[in-house]
């Protein structure tokens, strides 16, 4: 199975690879701007893309047989002009839109909240499923 995490080397990308790099059987790849990190975990393949200027990405999720979207900030940031709507909002219209003739999964972890309509009930008949992650420290 082919499992393919958007946002991969962020706190909840990573976390989840992690997890998912212990089932040897899967075939796991994490999409971000920057690629592999030094503390990348082996047994993913990572790929450095920037969604909203690169369509090299494209194949890759129409291909995978779940795509995970952990894009996203915690907290704005006007000095970066990181905002919801441009950090989390944005991209994940892009993957949706991407994917969305294609018979894969998508889940939409979120350590803030999901996007107003990866909420809706057009989202739901999409089976499109959002989860939102808490740490508790």
């Amino acid at each position: 199975m082919k499992i393919t995490v958007v946002g991969g080397t962020g706190l909840v990308g990573q976390g989840i690879l992690s997890e998912l790099s212990k089932d040897k059987s899967l075939d796991l790849h994490s999409i971000s701007r920057n690629g592999k990190r030094p503390n990348s975990i082996t047994g993913i393949t990572y790929h450095s893309f920037d969604l909203a200027h690169d369509t090299n990405w494209h194949y890759l999720l129409q291909t995978s047989d779940w795509v995970i979207d952990c894009v996203g900030i915690l907290f704005p940031n006007k000095s970066k002009n990181q905002t919801y709507e441009n950090s989390s909002i944005q991209p994940a219209k892009l993957i949706i839109d991407n994917i969305a003739d294609s018979d894969n999964k998508f889940l939409f972890i979120s350590a803030n909240s999901a996007p107003f309509f990866v909420n809706s009930p057009q989202s739901k008949d999409m089976g499109l499923v959002s989860v939102q992650a808490f740490w508790l420290y």
